[in-house]
């Protein structure tokens, strides 16, 4: 489970350890868990939103999936952040974070940019242009 965990949150993480540091000297460890909440958050909304859009049900049905699906990823997702908290999964990071030399940190600094960038822009562009070629189809 960490171990994906890592894959996942990595390079994100080390992006924002970087931004903290230059702006406000220190890392605020909550205010990351919290980032991390709704960031997967946001991603899977998204995703439901796809999903509900390509399965075309009524708008009732639509309507109450979202509100249902949501929830329940909200449930999960709070779950997770509590499961990070609990081991100290940023705290651990940033003590790795720390060891690295000056080369290595901006490679995975660089490598965290596009963890940062890509799923906040470019996963609902990729879900409105889905959803507009599935209308397309549809029609």
């Amino acid at each position: 489970m960490k171990l994906i965990l890592h894959k996942i949150y990595d390079g994100y993480l080390f992006f924002q350890f970087k931004m903290w540091i230059k702006y406000q000297g220190r890392v605020d460890f909550d205010n990351l868990y919290t980032q991390i909440f709704l960031i997967s958050y946001y991603n899977i909304i998204w995703c439901t939103i796809l999903y509900i859009y390509v399965s075309k049900p009524t708008i009732e049905n639509r309507v109450a999936f979202g509100i249902f699906g949501a929830s329940i990823f909200f449930i999960i997702i709070k779950i997770l952040e509590r499961y990070l908290k609990k081991n100290n999964f940023v705290e651990e990071l940033y003590e790795y974070y720390k060891t690295f030399s000056d080369s290595e940190r901006r490679i995975k600094e660089k490598n965290g940019l596009y963890y940062n960038v890509l799923p906040i822009c470019l996963l609902p562009l990729l879900n409105i242009t889905l959803c507009y070629i599935l209308s397309q189809v549809y029609k």
